[in-house]
């Protein structure tokens, strides 16, 4: 039975909708009341109370076009760590002279298109997004489909198709 009511939740963590996120939440509720177990009953009211009402941000519609995690930034911290401080808490004023004279330098770089070092090898900017063709055709072969698309509103009042 944890493991089911595990599997509820992993379900309704990456719905994309607040509204959907609503109703999932009431069919949750509704299908581990009936259960009618007083410890069931119990996680049900704490999970509603603390994970539903009090902290609603869990789920990823909750801010929509923001990354769900902060993995990027992990990685990012991890290289100065490793790479720049050697894992050593540096004074305020020894950080930024490595920061202004290592880390932004070197980062500056590898973005620089027009440096004769590491221009063969600059990471490039995305100024638009790139779609390749695998992508064309399983959307090609998705609109033959003749799916019905549900269109609701997003939490920035735009559309989102379903």
């Amino acid at each position: 039975m944890k493991a089911e009511l595990r599997r509820d939740i992993e379900f309704m963590q990456p719905i994309k909708n607040e509204t959907i996120f609503d109703a999932a939440i009431k069919l949750f509720q509704q299908k581990w009341k009936a259960k009618e177990c007083p410890p069931i009953n119990n996680f049900i009211d704490y999970f509603i109370n603390e994970w539903y009402m009090s902290n609603k941000g869990w789920f990823e519609g909750f801010t929509i076009g923001y990354p769900s995690s902060n993995n990027a930034l992990e990685a990012t911290n991890g290289t100065i760590k490793s790479l720049y401080t050697f894992r050593e808490r540096l004074p305020v004023g020894e950080f930024l002279s490595v920061l202004e004279n290592d880390i932004i330098h070197q980062l500056s770089r590898e973005r620089n298109t027009d440096d004769p070092i590491t221009s063969q090898n600059a990471k490039a900017f995305a100024n638009v997004p790139s779609i390749n063709l695998s992508l064309w055709t399983s959307t090609y072969h998705w609109i033959k489909e003749e799916r019905e698309v549900i269109i609701m509103k997003n939490n920035d009042e735009k559309n989102a198709f379903y």
